[in-house]
């Protein structure tokens, strides 16, 4: 029988939940609902089958999705030592990108063995081997998921995974290497950097076995796939409702923070209150223009954008302010908006990552270049007028060279004669700085080192003045700012002058100073969607 065949005829009759995870191409999927014998049936129609191994029980644990009311799952003891070998998979991970995901229903973290915690999946030499990598969640902390390969110490995710029914999920990618861990179909935490990458394949893959960092699965599991590709946050989330029989519900990274933002422009949808459009884009062919909006997901609808402008290269009028405030990014005159499609192509953050960005072009010797301002420029805005601390968090990158020489802005929070900005002072540096209010100077500091071109990054910037900072990919620079405050935005330059080439995917403003829990929930989101360092 050919794989198409069969597949065809494992889906007569199969529930949702299942149709929807053999659309997006498993590996392997093992759903582990056997009643009897020692095959974990591969249901993804590639024939790789696991095996149980002893001491199991089959079909003896608890139901795990809303939509399968009567089926029941594989039950494993924390205090035993049996498992499922899934070896024939073993080369799911041997890319730069690949995923995991699973139902479980963990009993407890603390078990009798020497490296307390339960193991999800392992790539081993075998069982409780010490090479290869490993994912699993910690008895101490807590349910706190830790990350193992061979060259690495174990590293913990930002993140905890509870007991009871959870969907689980973890992505790595490529570029930059990273694992991004989701629960309930929502991102929630991330590893960069070497320990996010698999040093080697293993000839072993076990599920629920004893590795290297923590005893056996003590609790249910099922419904376990794994992906040679990097899921999407889309396809997380479908996966997730499809299992629980909902029609997904979109929540943004604002919906997730405490403080309210004043401006926030972004190419993906950042809060459920906001249904309106993304940009408005114009294509050179013509002259038309059209918005742009978003998919269930909060993506950009990239095939809207696409089909529209065709061969044809895209700009954007208008950049939307997702704020509920109004406070759109806009450029009237043709030639100096920035682009998004060059000759019917995408640009993007960087290649390995398809996300858009508004890409500015720097002009002529950083003059007449390509820019955005809320409004006019020197014209202050309501919703963005106040006095400092105020923060804000960019997600941009440098395609184009950096013009020192003009102390070129990439953001500028104020109006021209007394500007609160951040912009280059060095071949590979930013200083944010603030003038004072009266005039007659101001103070500054360098708050990015590193950004050379073809960089991206994530920055939270804190302007209060002698207690003002910015965090770069990680890197916290620390120092001092005049008094300025904040009343527009301005992308790309100063109106005509001092313009940058640079890559913008996202830029949010708050009145305020962020929290250390919002801090960290931004910069896990941002660095997990737009794949920077």
């Amino acid at each position: 029988m050919s794989r198409l065949s069969k597949r065809l005829l494992m889906a007569a009759g199969r529930p949702d939940y299942q149709q929807v995870i053999l659309t997006d191409g498993p590996y392997a999927y093992w759903r582990l609902n056997e009643m009897s014998g020692a095959v974990a049936a591969d249901s993804s129609g590639n024939n790789r089958d696991g095996t149980y191994v002893a001491p199991v029980s089959l079909a003896a644990g608890a139901n795990l999705l809303p939509t399968s009311a009567n089926t029941r799952y594989l039950l494993l003891t924390g205090g035993g030592s049996g498992y499922v070998d899934v070896s024939a998979a073993n080369q799911f991970c041997a890319g730069t990108d690949w995923s995991l995901e699973c139902w479980i229903s963990v009993i407890s973290f603390s078990q009798s063995v020497s490296n307390l915690g339960c193991t999800i999946m392992a790539s081993l030499s075998a069982p409780g081997g010490t090479t290869g990598w490993a994912i699993g969640a910690s008895a101490s902390p807590v349910g706190s998921l830790m990350y193992y390969t061979k060259n690495f110490s174990n590293r913990g995710v930002n993140c905890t995974v509870p007991l009871g029914r959870q969907y689980f999920a973890a992505v790595c990618t490529g570029a930059n290497q990273t694992l991004a861990v989701y629960l309930n179909g929502r991102l929630i935490g991330s590893q960069r950097g070497g320990p996010a990458m698999a040093p080697l394949v293993e000839p072993g893959l076990y599920v629920g076995a004893a590795s290297n960092i923590a005893g056996t699965l003590d609790g249910t599991i099922g419904e376990f796939a794994v992906y040679n590709s990097a899921l999407s946050a889309d396809q997380i989330l479908r996966h997730y409702s499809a299992g629980m029989g909902q029609t997904p519900a979109f929540t943004g990274v604002l919906d997730r923070l405490t403080a309210s933002a004043a401006g926030a422009w972004s190419l993906r949808r950042l809060s459920s209150h906001y249904a309106g459009p993304c940009i408005n884009v114009r294509r050179d062919s013509d002259s038309a223009v059209r918005d742009i909006g978003f998919t269930p997901a909060g993506d950009p609808d990239l095939t809207t954008l696409l089909a529209f402008v065709g061969s044809a290269n895209g700009y954007v009028a208008a950049w939307y302010d997702q704020s509920g405030n109004g406070a759109s990014l806009v450029q009237s005159a043709a030639a100096a908006q920035p682009q998004i499609v060059n000759a019917g192509l995408l640009l993007t953050l960087q290649p390995q990552v398809n996300k858009p960005v508004v890409v500015t072009n720097g002009g002529s010797s950083g003059s007449n270049g390509q820019t955005m301002v809320t409004g006019t420029v020197n014209a202050p805005v309501a919703s963005l007028t106040f006095a400092q601390p105020f923060s804000r968090a960019s997600v941009f990158g440098l395609p184009g060279g950096l013009s020192p020489q003009y102390g070129n802005p990439v953001l500028l929070s104020s109006h021209s004669d007394n500007p609160t900005e951040l912009y280059t002072t060095g071949t590979s540096q930013f200083d944010m700085y603030a003038y004072d209010p009266t005039g007659g100077g101001g103070n500054g500091f360098t708050a990015v080192t590193g950004a050379v071109t073809g960089s991206t990054g994530v920055l939270l910037e804190t302007f209060n003045q002698a207690s003002s900072s910015g965090v770069y990919n990680g890197t916290t620079k620390t120092g001092t700012v005049g008094a300025n405050g904040s009343d527009s935005l301005q992308i790309g330059g100063l109106g005509t002058v001092r313009n940058i080439a640079a890559a913008y995917g996202e830029i949010l403003i708050f009145p305020q100073t962020l929290s250390s829990a919002d801090q960290n929930t931004l910069n896990v989101s941002q660095r997990a969607y737009w794949g920077t360092p």
